[in-house]
């Protein structure tokens, strides 16, 4: 990572902080330390998205800054947080930090020898993430798995696809980590392909690959489940 990368990961991670603090979201008082042993996205199980933040994200961040890992391929905060604080108004400022932080980490992570197609013309309420961005979109879907939000589930998918018997709104094996590539566009759909690293009942690592099909519905990209493939899968 270069000095200016970290800088700029240091600035971005500093002014969540300063938002959770704002709002009276950062606690003084440690977690008890059977609440690190989650096994639901962002800490579901075990603690409130705000502790999450504080006690996993802050400090997984500032172990990368000094050397020990490397960043994810992609980061959907912003996705998560929307859902979980909905409804708190005072909780924007925080949203909106999480989203550039989101922001930081996927141009980081974008390979500069790669140059995607562009994307077609923006439709839509241009502050409306879904509306612009089809990668944002299977993060919803898959955050919505994660975390048995049948909802948000439903609400990334397309109509038919929603009322379509089957649909899965839970993941039927516990989600860990899932990686995003750019979106590859054919005309008026796009491609993105995506890795899902899980774990099924008898504790076995698997990573899953699937290219998630999105076309525009109501002003927002939309998975069509009909259409999206599995490509494959194996034991990590």
């Amino acid at each position: 990572m270069r000095p200016d990368e970290a800088t700029e990961i240091r600035t971005r991670l500093r002014a969540i902080i300063e938002a959770m603090k704002a709002i009276d979201f950062w606690q003084e008082e440690p977690l008890p330390p059977a609440a690190l042993s989650f096994r639901r996205a962002f800490g579901a199980d075990t603690m409130s998205f705000p502790q999450w933040l504080q006690f996993v994200l802050v400090p997984r961040v500032e172990s990368i800054l000094a050397g020990e890992g490397t960043l994810p391929d992609g980061s959907a905060l912003a996705v998560y947080a929307a859902r979980d604080l909905d409804g708190l108004d005072e909780a924007a400022a925080l949203i909106a930090r999480l989203r550039e932080f989101d922001a930081l980490v996927d141009r980081l992570a974008a390979s500069p020898a790669v140059e995607a197609a562009p994307p077609p013309e923006p439709a839509g309420d241009p502050e409306n993430i879904f509306a612009q961005d089809p990668v944002f979109a299977v993060r919803g879907y898959v955050i919505g798995l994660q975390g048995g939000f049948p909802e948000a589930v439903r609400a990334r998918v397309t109509r038919a696809s929603a009322a379509a018997p089957g649909l899965d709104l839970t993941a039927p094996f516990l989600i860990e980590d899932f990686r995003t590539e750019p979106p590859e566009y054919e005309g008026d759909r796009a491609l993105v392909r995506t890795r899902l690293i899980g774990r099924d009942d008898a504790g076995a690592i698997f990573e899953w690959r699937f290219t998630f099909v999105l076309v525009r519905e109501d002003g927002e990209w939309k998975i069509d489940v009909a259409r999206t493939r599995a490509d494959g899968l194996e034991s990590v």
